[in-house]
């Protein structure tokens, strides 16, 4: 170890060569793997890649009853900067703001958010005061944001949003955001009534979208969507609910209430996985028939080969199995075979064209070509590839009735339930469709002519 005084630490400090030649000599008498321990990693290598795998396919939702946000506006800015739980949620759903057509969108709007916002018409819903629905959404998560449709009556108050972010699954196509506010009063079948009928609308616009609809159902439950939130939002009860289209898609957390309200924020995370990360690819094969060389080296073993040594004419179904076996043998010796990989999040009507063309596409970016056509050729070749695929599907209904509800199954994405079977059952049903076949078991008279069975037996009984 060296010792260096304060002069010799301040001489060194203009005497660069000095310097280096020590460092030099500490480089050289380092171990080379301390060195490579202690080396720093660029940062921004391949980060965008890594950053893929942790985007957030769905919305992180933050939902919460307000009571009048008149009075706390600024605690819920508060709170979106100080509790990160509700800072990084991408929607901020708000029921009873009981906001006025008068107040401006201003006095509300939050930066780096979108604003929408549905109050309560007097006219509509028969009352001056109450209700109102406000949702903010996070720029940082979606910039295409549309209201599609608001709602109020007596029974409900509705908003409709449909957000397209920037990043979602290839099994996703868009996210419906339905915010609704049913009242304690209101008629509960015209209520949800009214939400189910929306729902289908959503559902036909976009087949491959997610629907959340979330708000204060006031302990209604909505069929055909299933409840997110498991934890008691208000005393011992579940008044604020969140339905989607898929199950378990959230995990639920509360937070405090906002101000003096009696509602408690609740927080949902996402627990979705998409197909990409949930299931593996699959390898499949398939025989090139468009080669010409493996063409005539089949036709030359085919003409070559002693037929009469395959056949024997004794036992038919015999003869059928090796003929067929030495055919599948020429087949797979001659021709070449072609492997590649089906991604579980693939698209059933996809095929060569589409691909070339969105190949086509991404190698036009950063030129001076004119996009235009090529997302014309794309859209075109699409809408022929759904055609042909529901051609095929319905294809199936006269010829192959099983891949016809396989199809079905699959368009209306409908997952196949296992039942248990077991051979009791199998035996019982057996039973049961062979009970006219069995041979009849003679009757047994003797049953019959037992002394209790005989009628002056009961009839001394009789009080008269």
């Amino acid at each position: 170890m060296r010792w260096y005084t304060r002069e010799q630490l301040l001489a060194l400090r203009n005497h660069k060569a000095t310097h280096n030649s020590y460092l030099k000599s500490v480089y050289e008498n380092c171990d080379v793997l301390l060195l490579k321990s202690i080396r720093r990693k660029l940062r921004g290598v391949r980060g965008g890649r890594r950053e893929k795998f942790r985007k957030i396919p769905i919305p992180s939702i933050t939902l919460l009853n307000a009571q009048s946000l008149n009075n706390k506006y600024d605690e819920l800015v508060g709170n979106i900067k100080a509790i990160q739980k509700i800072r990084d949620s991408c929607i901020i759903a708000v029921t009873e703001s009981w906001l006025r057509s008068s107040t401006p969108d201003t006095l509300v709007n939050i930066p780096g958010y979108h604003l929408c916002r549905a109050d309560r018409d007097p006219g509509k819903s028969g009352k001056t005061r109450g209700g109102g629905l406000i949702t903010w959404i996070n720029k940082k998560w979606c910039n295409n944001v549309s209201i599609k449709q608001t709602f109020c009556s007596e029974h409900l108050e509705l908003l409709r949003i449909i957000c397209r972010p920037f990043y979602l699954p290839r099994e996703i196509s868009a996210i419906d955001i339905l915010v609704v506010y049913i009242p304690p009063s209101a008629e509960s079948k015209v209520a949800l009534d009214t939400v189910s009928d929306v729902v289908r609308v959503c559902e036909a616009q976009h087949p491959d979208g997610i629907i959340i609809s979330l708000g204060d159902f006031n302990r209604r439950i909505l069929k055909g969507l299933f409840p997110q939130v498991t934890l008691h939002t208000r005393g011992n009860q579940t008044l604020d609910q969140c339905f989607t289209s898929i199950e378990n898609l959230y995990r639920c957390s509360v937070l405090p209430p906002l101000g003096g309200s009696d509602h408690s924020t609740v927080h949902l995370k996402p627990d979705y996985i998409t197909k990409f990360k949930r299931d593996k690819p699959v390898v499949k094969s398939r025989l090139m028939f468009n080669d010409q060389e493996s063409l005539d080296k089949l036709r030359h073993m085919l003409e070559t080969t002693v037929w009469n040594c395959l056949t024997d004419w004794n036992d038919f179904d015999h003869t059928m199995n090796v003929i067929t076996g030495y055919l599948q043998f020429c087949i797979e010796t001659t021709m070449p075979v072609k492997y590649f990989k089906t991604y579980p999040n693939n698209h059933p009507w996809m095929n060569n064209k589409v691909k070339n063309l969105l190949k086509e596409k991404h190698g036009l970016l950063g030129t001076n070509i004119d996009l235009r056509t090529v997302n014309a050729k794309i859209r075109s070749e699409i809408r022929s590839a759904k055609r042909q695929y529901k051609d095929k599907v319905m294809s199936k209904a006269s010829t192959n009735p099983k891949e016809m509800w396989n199809g079905l199954k699959l368009m209306m994405g409908c997952n196949d339930v296992e039942a248990d079977r077991t051979t009791v059952d199998a035996g019982d049903l057996n039973k049961f469709f062979c009970r006219f076949e069995r041979p009849k078991q003679p009757i047994d008279l003797q049953k019959w002519t037992k002394p209790w069975n005989h009628p002056s037996r009961w009839m001394t009984s009789l009080p008269f």
